[in-house]
């Protein structure tokens, strides 16, 4: 096994098979240090590791960013009918009713290339009342499935089996009093191959799937609604995908995910971490950069200096995915006493002392 202070360079992006995830350490405030560790893999250490060749290597890290690679075949088949999916919204352990559901499939012109979405019929999460109104619709069988769930319904077509399907959660009360809504509410998740959704594919969008696919998808990705990827580079895209797997439970929104290799760790209180942060946004009435709500002060802090603050949460994610030396202290600062996801790292050190953990090893 490669030793972690190997692993842990960041090798660029090349378009090459062998492209290799990269994690850079967060800056070791003096004060304050919250420890993230994300799984680093080559495209040729995912293969050993699959095959038991040999570990993947655990980094630890004060947030994260993250370059993805991978293998994927390309081709394309004929378009075939969406099969019924179902799922919940949920801000930390709260329903999110009336949010916008929407499934997409990657671009293909480029990385973080428009994607496509599928869906054309409205589709909310119920609301639990049973009425017929504003929020009813057949995705949520008019407000008749318990709050904060929605199902699709033959409403899309795969454009391919193979190709590449994402969902996302926009808006929504999640939990306020009646008719408020978070429009800085954004959360997704990665659900790989279209072809490979069925009557049996049950989704939780949470503050855990959404860090989890930003973190796998971040190299291919510049909003909720770019995420794609060239023909040099699609094979890495779709490793990526899988990767999401490894991080999280998309099924039931809990960490580590269902793909792990047996006696290896993932970043279960990384992503809860961070998860727990943006939760502060999610379950509030939203905001924006600069007005002091919970929303605004995590956009504030995740804002990339020359460029627009964000205005959803997924932006917010991404954008401390790829600036991960910026305002470390203020954004630990906004975990919540009480985080919806047991146990976040809350760690204070003393200047000078080591931000890692001991090196990573097979339980």
């Amino acid at each position: 096994m490669r030793g972690a202070d190997q692993n842990r360079k960041n090798v660029p992006k090349t378009g090459s098979a062998g492209r290799r995830l990269s994690i850079i350490a967060f800056f070791v405030h003096p004060i304050v240090v919250a420890v993230f560790s994300f799984l680093t893999y080559s495209c040729n250490m995912i293969s050993k590791s699959r095959s038991g060749a040999g570990p993947p290597a655990l980094l630890f890290v004060l947030l994260i960013s993250i370059n993805l690679t991978g293998c994927q075949n390309s081709q394309y088949s004929n378009p075939i009918a969406g099969a019924r999916v179902s799922g919940t919204v949920f801000g930390g352990q709260q329903p999110v009713t009336g949010s916008s559901i929407q499934l997409y499939t990657v671009g293909n012109t480029g990385d973080a290339s428009a994607a496509t979405p599928l869906i054309s019929a409205t589709v909310t999460t119920s609301d639990g009342s049973g009425l017929i109104n504003s929020n009813a619709n057949a995705g949520n069988a008019n407000n008749s499935l318990p709050a904060g769930s929605f199902t699709i319904t033959g409403d899309y077509t795969c454009p391919t089996s193979s190709s590449e399907v994402y969902l996302v959660g926009r808006g929504g009360n999640p939990g306020l009093a009646p008719g408020s809504n978070n429009s800085a509410l954004t959360l997704m998740a990665a659900l790989g191959q279209c072809g490979n959704l069925s009557s049996s594919t049950f989704v939780s969008l949470n503050e855990l799937t959404t860090v989890a696919t930003i973190a796998s998808l971040s190299n291919f990705m510049n909003s909720y609604s770019t995420v794609g990827s060239g023909s040099a580079d699609s094979a890495q895209l779709q490793t990526a995908f899988l990767t999401v797997n490894e991080y999280t439970n998309i099924s039931n929104g809990t960490v580590p995910g269902p793909t792990l290799p047996t006696g290896y760790s993932a970043s279960s209180t990384a992503i809860q971490t961070l998860g727990d942060i943006v939760a502060t946004c999610v379950n509030s009435a939203g905001g924006v950069a600069g007005d002091g709500s919970a929303c605004g002060q995590l956009f504030t802090l995740a804002t990339i200096s020359g460029n627009s603050a964000p205005t959803d949460t997924v932006g917010a994610v991404l954008n401390i995915l790829k600036q991960p030396t910026v305002n470390v202290s203020q954004i630990f600062a906004l975990l919540p006493a009480t985080p919806p996801f047991e146990p976040p790292f809350r760690a204070h050190l003393q200047i000078g002392s080591s931000p890692f953990p001991p090196a990573p090893r097979l339980h």
